[in-house]
């Protein structure tokens, strides 16, 4: 096979790809490690009797793109060997971008959640925060059937601005990778043990007063810390950003070693990340992978 194009911008290279796919018979998109630094890129490779007839279409394509997309030779390889892309839109067009590639992007489930976060949040800004009060853990038993509903609905709920943006900034990025590039099931299954289990421990150590998604966002990072670790070509579309998973569990010190000072959801944040590392390690063990390619 020919690689005819590299790039580390997952969604240039399934524009290729695809583009490709509609007059090629042959056209693999896969996840490489670079060699120059620890990031992931994304090569396209067809056949090498279909050299002139890809050259066309990434021609076309590459012309489409330029609007969206500033894209820099940097590898020297050949004419079609790229591997740099920076997103170049601005201002309102920067923005339609922006939520055009959380629709696109997102499944129905990651756009479900955040839309229900949102709703939640702008009611609770309305004057509509007493009305939430059922949604939190309090007079939670499980005892009671009926409140065993509690040990979700926190997540639905955040305290601020910061709170929610960044909650559904990590959920849409890694939710929608997960869903979109394996599947609805792996999505709800991380998220029903993301809540459940993390909200179960905050409560228990820490009361009932908290609220937030972080416990299913801490999952999602040790889930995808978890299987690219050690199956980056298999699990490389995930893209979690170098560094993450170290930032997380610094993050989650702060919040036991200074308590007063970073007021986090610690038992939700701990419980969570455990979930994703026990979830990742399973599917590395128990679930073949061999020949899949996200």
């Amino acid at each position: 096979m020919l690689v005819i194009l590299r790039s580390n911008n997952y969604k240039m290279a399934k524009c290729y790809a695809d583009e490709l796919k509609t007059v090629l018979s042959n056209v693999l998109l896969e996840a490489e490690n670079s060699d120059e630094s620890d990031e992931i890129l994304y090569k396209v490779s067809i056949q090498e009797q279909d050299r002139e007839k890809a050259q066309i279409i990434i021609e076309r394509v590459t012309k489409e793109l330029s609007k969206e997309f500033k894209i820099v030779d940097r590898t020297g390889e050949s004419e079609w060997d790229r591997n740099t892309v920076e997103n170049s839109s601005t201002g309102g067009e920067g923005f339609k971008h922006w939520i055009g590639n959380v629709f696109s992007e997102s499944g129905t489930f990651t756009i479900l959640v955040s839309a229900v976060c949102i709703v939640l949040f702008l009611a609770q800004l309305l004057g509509f925060g007493s009305f939430l009060l059922p949604l939190m853990m309090h007079d939670f038993s499980f005892a009671d059937p009926s409140s065993w509903y509690k040990l979700v609905t926190p997540a639905l709920l955040h305290g601020g601005f910061m709170h929610i943006a960044f909650n559904l900034a990590m959920w849409i990025y890694l939710g929608g990778r997960i869903e979109k590039n394996l599947s609805l099931l792996h999505l709800v299954l991380l998220f029903m043990l993301g809540t459940v289990i993390p909200n179960y421990l905050q409560y228990a150590l820490y009361g009932p007063n908290f609220v937030g998604l972080s416990g299913v966002v801490f999952a999602l990072v040790g889930y995808a810390w978890m299987v690219s670790l050690s199956q980056r070509r298999i699990y490389g579309a995930l893209g979690l950003p170098s560094g993450f998973m170290g930032f997380s569990i610094v993050w989650i010190m702060f919040g036991l070693l200074f308590p007063n000072f970073f007021n986090m959801a610690n038992g939700a944040h701990i419980g969570g990340i455990a979930i994703g590392l026990l979830f990742g390690l399973y599917e590395l063990l128990f679930i073949k992978t061999k020949g899949r390619r996200v």
